[in-house]
C-alpha cells in the first residue's frame, strides 16, 4: 500500500495551515481553509425560514457521526480513490494529534502541478500558509479511515451479490474479514441506503419522528459495533473478545 501511496500521490506532501481571516463566508468557501476541525465539527448552525438559526454540538444530531454513512451516495461504496489522484492539487483532513484538536482547522496537501506549487510557494513567501513537511506515511495514517473504506471495505463490498453492472476495480473481491468488521461495512451500507428512504418517507408523511428515531437507532448499533460505545457496544465487544 506504501509503494502505491507514494506513486499516486507524487513527492510533495505537507500539511498546510492558512491563517484566519475576519469574514467566516470566506473561511467555508476557500479551499486553502480548514474543511473541518475541532472548532467547525462541534458548532453546527441551521438558518431556518422564518429568521431562526439553530446551533447544535455537531455530535448531538441523530447522525452526527460522518463516517456512518447517513445519505451518501451509492457511488462512493465502489470508490477506490483516497486523494484525488489525477487532481493537479488535493487537500485532505488532518486526522492526527495535534491536529485534530486544533480549532483552527489543517489540512494535508499534495501538489502535482507545477504553476499550482509556484502558487503555494508565494502563499508560503508572503506568509499566508504555513507548511510543515511530512512524509508519505505521515499523510497515509492522517487518511486511515478513508484507505480502510476503499481498500479493506471496498473489497468486501465487491464480494456481495449483486446483479447488474460490476465494476471493475484495483481492489479484488474478499471476504476474509472478522465478523465484526463485515457487520460495520454492512451497517454503514444500511444505513447509506436507508437513510435516503426513511428521510424521504419522513418528509412526505410529516412526521419527523419517524426519521429520527430511525436514526438515532441505527447510529447506536453503528457505534457501539464501530467504537464499542454504550451498552451494546460493550456487550458486542464481550463476545468478540471470545470469538
Amino acid at each position: 500500500m506504501r509503494t502505491v501511496l507514494k506513486r499516486a500521490w507524487g513527492s510533495v506532501s505537507w500539511i498546510a495551515a492558512s491563517k484566519q481571516v475576519g469574514n467566516p463566508l470566506v473561511n467555508n468557501c476557500t479551499i486553502l481553509l480548514p474543511s473541518r476541525g475541532i472548532a467547525a465539527e462541534r458548532n453546527t448552525a441551521l438558518a431556518a425560514r422564518d429568521g431562526r438559526t439553530v446551533q447544535r454540538d455537531w455530535f448531538h444530531p441523530a447522525e452526527g457521526d460522518w463516517g456512518s454513512g447517513f445519505f451518501q451516495n451509492e457511488a462512493c461504496n465502489f470508490c477506490d480513490d483516497v486523494v484525488s489522484e489525477t487532481a493537479d492539487i488535493a487537500f485532505g483532513d488532518a486526522w492526527l494529534e495535534p491536529y485534530t484538536s486544533d480549532g483552527r482547522g489543517t489540512n494535508v496537501v499534495i501538489v502535482r502541478s507545477a504553476a499550482l506549487q509556484a502558487l503555494v510557494d508565494r502563499g508560503i513567501e508572503d506568509g499566508r500558509l504555513a507548511p510543515s513537511p511530512v512524509d508519505a506515511d505521515f499523510v497515509a495514517r492522517t487518511q486511515a479511515a478513508g484507505l480502510r473504506q476503499r481498500r479493506e471495505g471496498l473489497a468486501y463490498r465487491l464480494s456481495w451479490h449483486r446483479t447488474g453492472l460490476r465494476p471493475v476495480k484495483r481492489v479484488r473481491a474478499d471476504a476474509r474479514l472478522p465478523w465484526r468488521r463485515k457487520l460495520v461495512y454492512r451497517t454503514r451500507a444500511a444505513i447509506s441506503s436507508g437513510s435516503r428512504r426513511l428521510f424521504a418517507l419522513s418528509r412526505a408523511a410529516r412526521l419527523p419522528w419517524l426519521y429520527l428515531g430511525w436514526a438515532r437507532a441505527a447510529l447506536a448499533l453503528y457505534h457501539g459495533l464501530a467504537y464499542s460505545r454504550g451498552r451494546l457496544g460493550a456487550w458486542i465487544a464481550r463476545i468478540a473478545k471470545h470469538t
